[in-house]
């Protein structure tokens, strides 16, 4: 499962810049709490483990006075047959050193619609660290 982060990186965020990562991990039997995601995929699939990959790439700039937020996220679990993307559908996304926050919307490969939330930390040589609540 991926390590355990926290939501330490919330002192005086940047508002406007980028935040780009990709990966894939391995997720062990019991990894997914039942709160984290629909019953419906629970019950079709209460014992998965397998590999799963994730991107996301997220531009903040100002025009005209308002922070304007386009990229993409996706995450994809096929032992799971879960499919999970979000295309310019963002809250907010906030920056700070080696930390980023981002909140949106998204789709689920089934045409579910469904918020996620992703930290992401850049811990340089000890590994970098990530988390998305869906």
């Amino acid at each position: 499962a991926p390590s355990s982060v926290d939501d330490s990186c919330s002192d005086s965020p940047q508002l406007e810049g980028f935040v780009t990562g990709s990966g894939s991990y391995y997720s062990p039997i019991d990894s997914v709490k039942p709160t984290q995601l629909p019953l419906s995929w629970l019950v079709n699939y209460p014992n998965v483990e397998g590999f799963a990959d994730f991107s996301f790439d997220i531009n903040a700039k100002e025009e005209d006075g308002n922070i304007i937020l386009t990229g993409n996220t996706k995450f994809r679990f096929d032992n799971a047959g879960l499919e999970f993307t979000s295309s310019n559908s963002y809250e907010y996304l906030l920056i700070n050193d080696m930390c980023a926050r981002i909140r949106g919307t998204g789709v689920f490969g089934n045409g579910d619609c469904g918020g996620f939330y992703l930290i992401a930390h850049d811990d340089g040589l000890i590994g970098d660290k990530f988390s998305l609540h869906i």
